[in-house]
């Protein structure tokens, strides 16, 4: 499966969870930059770029993913298919099963960790 293959397969499980997913396409009058989703659950909201084993990250991604992350921890990651989540500057947080509901178990932890620091 390609990358874009993957995130359509994962985005349809997290709906089957119950999540609540925007999907922004990128168009010429779209800000650069901005993440492929916004997911929305109970366990979990907030941003996040979908990338393909060897896709690269664009620095306006991670510039873009920073600013949200300034504003309110961790709710902007990178996912690298097919199971990792990525801090904006690309390293490695955890790892997840590559189901929906592992990667919303595993970014409701990386939530969690900051809010008792």
């Amino acid at each position: 499966m390609g990358e874009s293959k993957d995130t359509r397969t994962l985005c349809a499980d997290l709906q089957k969870c119950n999540a609540y997913i925007v999907s922004l396409v990128a168009s010429t009058r779209q800000q650069a930059g901005l993440p492929d989703r916004y997911i929305h659950h109970k366990q979990w909201c907030g941003w996040v770029e979908f990338k393909g084993r060897h896709t690269k990250i664009q620095l306006n991604q991670t510039l873009t993913l920073e600013q949200f992350n300034k504003r309110r921890v961790n709710t902007a990651f990178i996912i690298r298919l097919p199971g990792e989540v990525l801090s904006p500057r690309g390293e490695v947080l955890a790892v997840f099963d590559g189901t929906a509901q592992g990667l919303l178990d595993t970014l409701e932890r990386l939530h969690d960790v900051t809010q008792t620091v």
